[in-house]
C-alpha cells in the first residue's frame, strides 16, 4: 500500500547575514555537538517559525510548505526508512501529474491527466497495469486533498499526494520532530534565498541502538517553506558503517514543471 506561478512575498536580508558564515553539512553524535556562529540576521529577518536559537514552530513552516506547493506546479522528491527516491511531479499549467513511488521490491508509477488515473505496479518484471476515472478535478488532485483510491488487481491501490504526506513521520513533520536545527548562513536555493541550518543533536529515544551518528542539515525560505530537509543515521559495528535510517525532502523545483505521459500508458491503453 502507497500512503499517501503564484507570487512570492519579497524580504530584504541585511548583507551581513548574507556573507555571516559558511555553514557545512553538519555530523555529530545523538549526544549533540557544537554549532556555529550563526548568520548576523536581525530578529525580524528570520523566516516565519524561526528564530536565531532554530525552529521555533513547526506547524507554521509544515503550514507554509504546503500552501506554497498547492499554489505552484512542483516537482518534489522523498526518501523515507522503507523507501528509495520517490517522486511527485505536478503541473498546474498542463493538468498532469505522476508519481513514483519505489519500494525495495516494488515500483508504483502513476500519472494523471484529462480526469483519469493510470497505474503500473511492477515488483517481479512483469508489470500490472490499472486505469480509473477520478471523481475530482485536477485541482484537487494537485493539492493537499488529493489521495487517490484505485481498484486493482483485486483489491485497492491507494496513493497520498506529496503534500498530505509533509505530515508522515518519515517526512518533514518527522524530521523537525526528532531533529534539532540552529541557522549557519543565508544562501540560495533555486534562485531564492533561503536559510541554512546545521544539525545540532536528535532525540536518542528515536533510535534503537546507541552509537550512531547522524548528519542532517534544513532549509527554509524567507517565506517559511522548507526547500529541503535531511537526516541520515549511521551506525559502526564490527568496523562496518551501514545506514540505518535516510528521511529526505526536497522541493526540487516549485512554478513550472514539466510532466510527459509514461511510454507504458501509450502502450497499454492508447489514451
Amino acid at each position: 500500500m502507497v500512503e499517501p506561478h503564484a507570487g512570492t512575498m519579497v524580504r530584504t536580508i541585511s548583507r551581513r547575514g548574507i556573507l555571516a558564515c559558511g555553514g557545512t553539512l553538519m555530523t555529530c553524535s545523538l549526544s549533540g555537538c557544537l554549532g556555529s556562529s550563526g548568520p548576523d540576521l536581525a530578529a525580524n529577518e528570520y523566516p516565519p517559525g524561526t528564530s536565531e536559537t532554530g525552529v521555533t514552530e513547526p506547524q507554521t513552516l509544515l503550514d507554509a510548505t504546503a500552501t506554497a506547493l498547492g499554489k505552484q506546479g512542483y516537482d518534489v522528491s522523498l526518501v523515507g526508512p522503507h523507501t528509495s527516491e520517490s517522486r511527485y511531479r505536478s503541473s498546474l499549467s498542463s493538468a498532469e501529474q505522476r508519481r513514483t513511488v519505489t519500494h525495495p521490491d516494488q515500483t508504483i508509477d502513476i500519472y494523471v491527466t484529462e480526469g483519469k488515473a493510470y497505474a503500473e505496479v511492477d515488483g517481479t518484471g512483469d508489470p500490472e497495469y490499472g486505469r480509473e476515472t477520478l471523481g475530482k478535478s485536477f485541482e484537487q488532485v494537485h493539492a493537499s486533498n488529493g489521495n487517490l483510491g484505485m481498484a486493482f488487481g483485486g483489491g485497492k491501490l491507494l496513493s497520498a499526494n506529496v503534500i498530505s504526506k509533509l505530515r508522515a513521520s518519515h517526512s518533514v513533520r518527522g524530521i523537525l520532530s526528532f531533529a534539532r536545527f540552529e541557522p549557519s548562513e543565508v544562501t540560495e536555493r533555486d534562485g531564492r534565498s533561503v536559510l541554512e541550518f546545521t544539525l545540532k543533536e536528535v532525540t536518542a529515544s528515536e533510535f534503537d541502538t546507541d552509537g550512531n551518528n547522524v548528519s542532517g542539515s534544513l532549509s527554509v525560505d524567507f517565506d517559511g517553506v522548507v526547500r529541503h530537509a535531511e537526516v541520515t543515521v549511521t551506525e559502526q559495528a564490527d568496523g562496518d558503517t551501514r545506514t540505518t535510517r535516510h528521511n529526505n525532502f526536497r522541493i526540487r523545483t516549485q512554478g513550472d514543471v514539466s510532466v510527459s505521459m509514461p511510454d507504458w500508458v501509450t502502450e497499454e491503453f492508447d489514451p
